[in-house]
């Protein structure tokens, strides 16, 4: 809402005169007027800020990916140490197992925070 204020003045003595003042100042005498209107107004503004960091990174298991490494190395070998379908029933065992704790070697974190 807008408010709208005037002032009537004495352009020589600065002295304040009513809105219907003819003539000479009461004051000094002399003659002329100073007006002055003043609008004021109330603005407003707001708003808001939103953020997000993410922060992506693998965190390695160090005990268990030696662990993956080992059977990875360790099962072609002991197919070849036990021959026939023995050394390929336990070669895919021990393939299974290090599929099984594979995740666990390597996890991939997400952090998200919000604001």
């Amino acid at each position: 809402m807008t408010k709208v204020t005037q002032q009537y003045r004495c352009a020589h003595c600065h002295e304040s005169l009513s809105r219907n003042h003819t003539g000479p100042c009461p004051k000094c005498g002399k003659e002329g007027r100073e007006i002055s209107v003043v609008a004021t107004d109330t603005i407003e503004l707001s708003d808001s800020t939103r953020w997000q960091t993410r922060r992506e990174y693998y965190h390695k298991n160090p005990k268990v990916l030696a662990v993956v490494i080992g059977i990875t190395f360790a099962s072609p070998l002991l197919g070849l140490v036990v021959a026939g379908w023995v050394g390929v029933v336990i070669g895919l065992a021990l393939g299974g197992v290090a599929i099984w704790i594979g995740p666990w070697a390597s996890t991939k974190i997400i952090e998200i925070h919000h604001g």
